[in-house]
């Protein structure tokens, strides 16, 4: 290898001096370079191309070639590798290395660019990348902006001043990740805002892209159907009955056999990550099972991708790139210390140094076990597992011996909550400094949990369900990071008590998946909107267990391989689910209600909503028809 890069340097030193060379290359700006016909022959399939059609040119003229982008590529044909390189002027090169088709400088480029781009590049190299009509540039431009839409339109005005084709390309891509579809419409607003007269008259064009079936309907007929811009455009009404339409046809659902269709103004918007939910405790022994929970489809799915090794619960998860690393656990006949790695791109699995402990937090590039139970004896020690070594080592140990505890990452810190010390529940709390490597104690929570689940978001910790010793657990409390004195603060509770179960965040959407509740093992999910602070039920898995572990999956290129598969029918099974839930009450000589806006739809009647319902009424929130709850677990 140091035999080849003195050649190519004695090389390109010859090009530099003219010694030799025998082709010489004019820039659109007039600048000269003199190299070898050989070396780009082999370099450039546009010189070999050139070459073999006027093998004798001494003089060539290339077009749209600046100095500075000839100077580098050169220098990249014949050294493989550029002098320092920025974010634009790599845009300039890639374009240059993309005309002269030098696969290597383009892939080079590229790998730059896609490391470097952020909210605030990422509409100009769109620009650039259309104008230029480099497709792969205008797709890696295109996704980044949908992945992280609601950070670009928050802190990048270039979007604002988009011309109508790229919003509407924008506004209308499946992969849009939003939170909800109302924030699509208010960004769309603002852009027609900044230029009102001129742009006023594309709402029509707008509207027609926006998911308003996934909206509220509130939201909808107070924020949309009345608007200004609306109103003044005969265009829009089309669109408005039609929207319209689908909303009533939902408040007749319970008398009526109404089948919705899924136009592409109802059709989820497709994720950039799901929740994988791996293995658990499921009827009298521990599962292997994978599901995946997309988001948009709000869709638990079946994966065929299962350990060969065998089942396991009681046991951690955590994501390192792209590999799934599953810690601990236990057999059903006794704890064991194998560590499995699932590839989720190459969909392998592989053996890892072993460790027995559950607890488990990924902080700086390295994953942490913590505690847990041996078999024998409840443990306080810890272990830090380097992948890229494939190496476990001890690190400081905690204050307290605990399983059944539950870990998270906040702010480069590591917290634990909760768990059993072989005698109580406890409600200590613990927070390590991988720095100091040494654990401070905290303030207690409010309450002793053990199976707990904890999870950190926007500088938050939070402590969900668990057992206190005597119950499941309902409620939630929170400890905020931020503040000196920490203090945990109540949270508003689950719906349904469950201890042993996993938690994910996605969305600004903490989620709860399945665990164990008055005397069984549940498969229900519900969610926690950290915005409205408030719980709705979500679609169950498709295996009731507890005992599980979840972790987020995100940005992978093979993502959609993990998410459902019919997105046109979603609308159309929820409203058969919805009949069914609703056909099993009428049998049961219960009295139906459809929840909207505060109001009650009583055989097409509208209703106050009060709240002297009968106990056996079923109530269903019209935001969120797929609900998938057993019966009972419905608020009266």
């Amino acid at each position: 290898m140091l035999d080849l890069e003195i050649t190519l340097q004695n090389l390109n030193s010859f090009r530099l001096q003219n010694q030799m060379t025998d082709v010489l290359l004019i820039t659109e700006d007039g600048s000269k370079f003199a190299a070898h016909k050989a070396i780009l022959y082999s370099g450039s399939k546009y010189f070999r191309k050139l070459f073999q059609e006027k093998p004798n040119a001494a003089v060539l003229k290339i077009s749209g070639i600046t100095t500075f982008v000839m100077s580098e590529l050169l220098n990249f044909i014949y050294l493989n590798k550029f002098g320092a390189m920025t974010f634009e002027c790599t845009q300039e090169l890639y374009h240059g290395a993309n005309s002269l088709k030098i696969k290597g400088a383009c892939e080079t480029c590229f790998e730059f660019l896609k490391e470097h781009i952020n909210i605030k590049n990422c509409f100009n190299l769109y620009k650039f990348a259309k104008e230029k009509k480099i497709s792969e540039l205008v797709k890696l431009a295109k996704n980044y902006i949908c992945r992280n839409f609601l950070s670009v339109v928050k802190d990048n005005e270039d979007l604002l001043f988009a011309p109508l084709e790229d919003i509407l390309i924008f506004i209308s891509a499946d992969k849009l990740n939003v939170s909800n579809e109302e924030l699509v419409w208010e960004f769309a607003i603002n852009w027609i805002s900044l230029k009102e007269k001129e742009r006023k008259y594309y709402i029509h064009k707008i509207l027609n892209h926006i998911r308003i079936g996934l909206m509220r309907y509130e939201y909808f007929n107070k924020k949309i159907k009345n608007h200004r811009y609306v109103l003044g455009d005969r265009n829009c009404n089309k669109i408005i009955e039609q929207s319209t339409r689908y909303f009533e046809s939902i408040c007749r659902l319970v008398e009526q056999e109404i089948y919705i269709p899924s136009p592409e103004f109802v059709r989820p918007r497709k994720p950039r990550e799901v929740i994988f939910a791996v293995g658990g405790w499921s009827g009298l022994c521990p599962t292997w099972v994978i599901e995946t929970y997309d988001p948009g489809a709000d869709r638990w799915i079946n994966m065929p991708y299962t350990d060969p090794l065998g089942p396991r619960a009681y046991h951690g998860t955590v994501i390192v790139d792209t590999k799934m690393y599953l810690i601990g656990g236990y057999d059903g006949t006794e704890s064991h210390n194998s560590c499995r790695a699932f590839d989720v791109v190459t969909k392998v699995w592989s053996e890892v140094a072993p460790i027995c402990y559950v607890s488990v937090a990924y902080l700086n590039g390295c994953i942490y076990a913590l505690g847990g139970f041996d078999g024998e004896h409840r443990l306080k020690s810890v272990e830090c597992y380097d992948p890229k070594r494939n190496q476990w080592i001890l690190k400081a140990s905690m204050n307290h011996v605990r399983s059944d505890a539950d870990a998270t990452v906040c702010d480069g810190r590591i917290y634990i909550v909760g768990g059993f010390d072989g005698n109580t529940c406890t409600n200590t709390v613990e927070m390590y400094d991988p720095i100091q490597d040494k654990w401070f104690m905290l303030s207690s929570m409010s309450t002793h949990r053990s199976g707990v689940s904890c999870v950190s978001h926007r500088g938050y910790i939070y402590a969900l369900g668990g057992y206190s010793g005597s119950d499941r657990l309902r409620s939630v409390e929170r400890l905020d990071v931020k503040v000196p004195v920490n203090h945990w603060s109540p949270v508003p509770s689950m719906k349904q008590p469950r201890s042993n179960f996993t938690v994910a965040v996605i969305d600004d959407m903490i989620l709860v998946i399945g665990g164990y509740s008055q005397g069984t093992t549940v498969d229900t999910v519900e969610a926690f909107d950290v915005n409205t602070e408030r719980w709705k039920q979500m679609f169950n898995m498709k295996l009731y267990r507890s005992a599980l572990s979840a972790c987020v999956i995100r940005d992978i290129p093979n993502l959609y391989d993990y998410t459902y598969k019919h997105y046109d029918l979603v609308i159309l099974e929820n409203a058969e689910r919805l009949r069914s839930i609703v056909k099993s009450y009428e049998n049961a000589g219960s009295s139906i209600y459809i929840e909207i806006d505060n109001m009650m739809y009583i055989n097409d009647i509208k209703i106050q909503v009060n709240n002297t319902f009968q106990n056996n009424a079923l109530v269903i929130p019209i935001d969120h028809i797929d609900m998938t709850m057993e019966q009972d677990t419905f608020g009266n």
